[in-house]
């Protein structure tokens, strides 16, 4: 960057004014460093590949290299730019925003793919099959991260990563679906086209199941930069929001609870939906999230939302195993240290499997996930699980049940597994939404339900 001081510092200028100096120094970048843009509130340049995004800080020093420069005056009398730490940031800003360069949207169609030291793996479609072919760099991929290895030219496995796998999983009956799912899952995120499958990876087990390493290990798989790990009981704050802006994976252990009702903006992140967020001192700028989502926990989150539309978001991986029971002695950082020469090959067959999922166009959902995502259903929404335990769905009308008395029934269920009921009109409008049939009969409202005996109420002995 040596370079771009002295060309600074050499630039012909006729004014001191801020879009003046901002021209000057998007020349003096482009001929010295190469192609650049400006999206989002950040200034990017090409090189070697890959699109990086530069520091504002530095950014800002080499504009104060503008400071002494003479100048003629309109008026024939000679001036010297006198750059002031406001003056600095007002040029920095005209940058962003200059024609030369702003370009809001320019990573919205990036390349799906990944760029290797010796190419861009890019996943496309060739007379009807989608393939990966290996292009030279080009600045229109649109590539932000790198791999400093070559890309393996033909598919060689990681034998140490998936042995690492079929070890998690062992005696799971759907052990591989449950790599498969993973092997997608990361190759999309790789590929930058996550989003497109609006799926979250959720893996659930209690401790000591080896969880928590497998999330270091795709980690490892991406640049730091672009690895975030924000909560979407957060995501309602603009600042935590504009983390995921440039974010390629989002990994995360904090799960929302039933009291944090943020089920809306959940679920347009996940879709990549277009949002407006802001970082600190920054005017607000409107971003399509292109993170892929991971979280791990120990059980499933509780939620005020029973729609299909945030249950069928989560791809749910178990781990079911206890390697501290076990008496395992592998320690984690053992384990992540002999995968580190596999990181080529991990990332090649993670594509190949993005390769997979775009062929199939949706995930293969493990049936362990299956009914793991049926059981939280149920748990989640207390009155479905009310429902499920404790009456028998009813068709004929004159085996009706009146709703007073099914609510009251309901009510005391709740009480006896610590559960706090909701009103009324909010039970009778999930009875409807669950569709139980309900119907004004001799003038008061029954619903299609009927009360099993009291000794058949699931979970009625524990108090």
């Amino acid at each position: 960057m040596d370079k771009l001081q002295d060309r600074i510092q050499a630039s012909v200028i006729t004014d001191d004014g801020e879009v003046t100096l901002a021209s000057q120094f998007i020349t003096a970048m482009q001929e010295t460093v190469g192609k650049m843009i400006s999206t989002n509130g950040n200034l990017w340049t090409y090189s070697d590949g890959v699109w990086e995004k530069e520091n504002p800080e530095i950014l800002m020093a080499y504009i104060q290299c503008f400071d002494g420069l003479a100048f003629t005056r309109q008026s024939g009398a000679p001036g010297r730019v006198k750059m002031s730490h406001a003056k600095v940031r007002g040029v920095f800003a005209s940058v962003l925003v200059h024609r030369d360069c702003l370009s809001p949207d320019f990573f919205d169609d990036a390349k799906a793919g990944v760029c290797f030291k010796n190419g861009f793996v890019s996943i496309e479609e060739i007379d009807g099959v989608h393939r990966l072919v290996l292009r030279p760099h080009a600045w229109e991929h649109k590539a932000t991260m790198k791999v400093p290895q070559d890309a393996p030219k033909d598919m060689i496995v990681p034998r140490a990563f998936i042995g690492f796998l079929e070890e998690l999983f062992d005696g799971d009956d759907d052990s591989q679906m449950k790599i498969s799912v993973i092997q997608e899952f990361c190759g999309a995120a790789l590929a930058n086209i996550g989003y497109r499958y609006q799926k979250v990876l959720l893996l659930v087990g209690h401790g000591a199941n080896g969880k928590s390493t497998l999330a270091k290990i795709i980690e490892g798989c991406f640049p730091p930069e672009q690895v975030t790990s924000t909560s979407p009981s957060r995501w309602s704050n603009e600042y935590q929001l504009a983390l995921l802006a440039n974010s390629r994976i989002n990994i995360c252990t904090e799960l929302p609870t039933a009291d944090s009702d943020v089920s809306d903006i959940f679920k347009a992140v996940v879709a990549g939906d277009r949002l407006v967020c802001r970082l600190p001192y920054q005017p607000p700028q409107h971003i399509s999230p292109r993170a892929a989502h991971m979280f791990s926990s120990n059980y499933l989150p509780s939620s005020k939302d029973f729609s299909e539309g945030f249950f069928r978001r989560f791809l749910i991986v178990q781990l079911n195993r206890n390697f501290q029971k076990e008496g395992a002695t592998k320690t984690m950082d053992s384990i992540i240290e002999k995968m580190q020469p596999e990181r080529a090959e991990i990332i090649m067959w993670c594509l190949h499997g993005a390769l997979n999922l775009i062929k199939r166009g949706a995930y293969e959902v493990p049936m362990s996930g299956k009914v793991a995502e049926a059981d939280w259903r149920v748990e989640a929404d207390s009155v479905l699980d009310f429902i499920v335990s404790c009456c028998n769905r009813e068709e004929q009308r004159s085996d009706f049940e009146f709703l007073s008395a099914v609510y009251s029934d309901f009510a005391k269920w709740c009480y006896s597994i610590n559960r706090k009921p909701p009103g009324h009109r909010v039970f009778a409008r999930r009875l409807v939404a669950l569709d139980v049939a309900k119907e004004k009969i001799g003038g008061q409202t029954k619903v299609g339900l009927t009360l099993k005996p009291r000794t058949m109420w699931s979970d009625w002995d524990l108090n």
